[in-house]
């Protein structure tokens, strides 16, 4: 689905912005935990979550009591967590400094799940352009989809809930205050997407319409010039991991038949030598299928055809 993750024009063409580049390498199982997706993302953004369903009449009234109705058990636990640090000095995490709010020890938690909800406009549009071969306009004119964040709190039963949408002020007032370069079009279809992949939860769609947007999508990947699933691009990613690892072998290997060689150990040479030889097959290189070479072997410059298998 077409799901914008930034603003930089750059990307339609290559990817360049931060954001792009930082989805990219949790694609590839890198997680830097840097500036533009910091360690303790999530358990900020639950923290402020909760704080703001506590409403106005809390704030600042030390003696108020829980409404323990109000919240299931996780929340209460974020709750009592927030007040052990902020209650005794009359502040909410809302309300509360950087150094404030990185003194509040949050327990153990994990996404179980992220909704994806349809665009207030995606029915309307596909309605109008249910008899047209040309889609761009459906694919194009998207408002930005919903998302919602489904998380389970360490020995509680009850999951948390959190919406993200770029329609909600509460929820781009929370994402302003942790986001980097904050933009109400795709900080937080890029919060919750990078989430998703660093907490290694499933992500479904919520809407009755998605297959046939992304029907309409693949129809249309002239829009997207350089798209490319994520199966592929993680495919790619573990090839380029595994090339490493294999170097750091046979690296590890030649200093190993080094030694052998200095110690005159004969046995342990041809083990080492076997094993480099291994590592040096095009066994597991890919193949060209289908490889036909055009013009006589004369030819300086035969041209070669073929389909990678």
């Amino acid at each position: 689905l077409p799901i914008q993750i930034s603003n930089d024009p750059d990307d339609e063409k290559l990817a360049s912005s931060v954001q792009a580049l930082t989805y990219l390498q949790l694609l590839g199982g890198i997680d830097l935990a840097g500036a533009v997706l910091p360690p303790e993302l999530l358990p900020q953004l639950v923290c402020y979550a909760v704080d703001q369903q506590r409403g106005e009449s809390y704030k600042r009234e030390k003696g108020l009591q829980i409404d323990v109705n109000k919240f299931n058990d996780s929340e209460l636990k974020i709750v009592e967590c927030l007040d052990d640090v902020l209650r005794k000095d009359g502040v909410t995490f809302v309300d509360a400094s950087a150094r404030e709010r990185n003194n509040v020890k949050c327990p153990k938690m994990k996404i179980s799940s992220v909704e994806i909800s349809a665009p207030t406009n995606l029915s309307l549009l596909m309605e109008d352009d249910k008899d047209r071969t040309d889609t761009t306009s459906s694919i194009l004119e998207l408002e930005p989809f919903t998302f919602t964040l489904e998380l389970m709190i360490d020995g509680c039963k009850s999951p948390i809930k959190i919406c993200i949408d770029s329609q909600s002020d509460d929820s781009n007032d929370m994402l302003q205050e942790f986001v980097y370069s904050f933009n109400p079009h795709c900080s937080g279809a890029f919060t919750v997407l990078c989430l998703a992949q660093r907490y290694k939860c499933p992500i479904y769609f919520a809407c009755d319409s998605s297959s046939m947007l992304i029907k309409r999508t693949l129809q249309n990947l002239d829009l997207f010039p350089e798209w490319r699933s994520t199966g592929a691009v993680q495919n790619q990613s573990e090839t380029v991991v595994s090339n490493i690892n294999r170097g750091f072998e046979v690296h590890n290997l030649q200093k190993a038949l080094q030694i052998a060689v200095r110690l005159g150990d004969v046995a342990a040479e041809r083990k080492i030598q076997a094993k480099i030889q291994e590592y040096d097959s095009f066994d597991e290189l890919p193949v060209v299928e289908g490889m036909e070479i055009v013009g006589d072997c004369d030819n300086s410059n035969p041209k070669i055809s073929g389909s990678f298998g």
